[in-house]
């Protein structure tokens, strides 16, 4: 799931970064967007609490299936035990 959450701000960065765009402002994008995935990781691993938390997984993973329509926990055939 982590990954698709990059492929995510990756795909949001390509959105807007256009052909003519100066270097500079194509820097300050990419910074912000690794800013942003900081603070996405610290969220994503804080709520799925290293995918132990079923909540915080079936959140993410909704999120994730409405940007990209991929479903993990299905993929996966991910169990919760609780």
């Amino acid at each position: 799931m982590y990954f698709d959450l990059i492929e995510i701000e990756k795909r949001e960065l390509q959105k807007r970064i256009t052909p003519n765009l100066p270097l500079k402002t194509i820097e300050r994008l990419y910074d912000q967007t690794n800013s942003e995935i900081v603070e996405l990781s610290r969220a994503f691993f804080t709520e799925t609490a290293g995918g132990t938390n079923k909540k915080g997984m079936t959140d993410w993973n909704e999120y994730i299936y409405k940007r990209l329509r991929i479903d993990n926990l299905d993929f996966f055939q991910v169990e919760f035990k609780y």
